[in-house]
């Protein structure tokens, strides 16, 4: 949906990238920021981390690097961003925010196939 936003208005869109170009700027591994931005770790599962990889990214440094990207993204306009709390991050003027959720049965057909649990 949100590609075809884009699309029709003539928009870059910024998903997956956003995660990519905080991995740049923190100098920090994908897949770690994957999991930090999927599900949020806690505290224990946090310091944890730090112990076990070379760059650890807190939460604080998370969020300072998301917020740059988000901003500098906003700045440069005509953009779509998928999430990332976009909306809580950009001033209110001159940005719209459209949320789209998904019939129910499609939302229980992600959680059965993601967790693999019956319906």
């Amino acid at each position: 949906m949100a590609k075809t936003l884009a699309e029709r208005l003539g928009f870059d869109i910024f998903h997956r990238e956003i995660i990519q170009k905080i991995a740049e700027s923190a100098q920090v591994s994908t897949t770690l920021l994957e999991s930090l931005d999927e599900k949020g770790l806690s505290v224990f599962e946090d310091w944890i981390s730090s112990l076990i990889h070379k760059r650890h990214l807190w939460p604080d440094q998370y969020l300072k690097h998301l917020m740059e990207i988000i901003a500098t993204i906003g700045k440069h306009g005509r953009a779509v961003i998928v999430g990332r709390g976009a909306n809580f991050i950009l001033p209110p003027e001159g940005r719209l925010r459209i949320r789209i959720v998904a019939p129910l049965e499609v939302r229980v057909r992600n959680l059965v196939d993601s967790f693999g649990v019956s319906i």
